[in-house]
């Protein structure tokens, strides 16, 4: 079978007003959209907000960064109990991500269908 150019013509022009119509429904949604929208100055007050949250408060200029949290924690790490205290709960946490990693490579797919089916585990 051999296409003309006019059939790639009307190919083309059959496609084109399938895209129109496509953008013309776009536009009218789009145009139905709320109105009250958030400005980024908005949005960067509310995300300082939550991150001021996140950290408990406003911090010190000395204490605004990772790092220099990091080196703070250092400094009170020297004393041994306070160590000891933070190796013991470092270690409960690696227990319980291990308990998280065991429960993830549990077959979720199998203990759903044997659910539905009514079989016992």
């Amino acid at each position: 079978m051999t296409v003309n150019a006019k059939d790639n013509i009307v190919a083309f022009a059959k496609q084109v007003g399938a895209d129109y119509k496509e953008l013309r429904e776009l536009l009218q949604r789009l145009g139905s959209l709320p109105t009250d929208v958030v400005t980024s100055s908005q949005l960067q007050t509310q995300l300082t907000q939550f991150e001021n949250k996140l950290k408990g408060g406003e911090l010190a200029e000395n204490l605004d960064t990772l790092f220099e949290i990091a080196q703070k924690i250092n400094s009170i790490v020297s004393d041994n109990e306070v160590a000891r205290s933070l190796t013991e709960t470092l270690n409960s946490i690696k227990e319980r991500l291990t308990a998280l990693e065991n429960t993830a490579t549990l077959d979720l797919l199998t203990v759903y269908n044997n659910a539905k089916n009514g079989v016992a585990q």
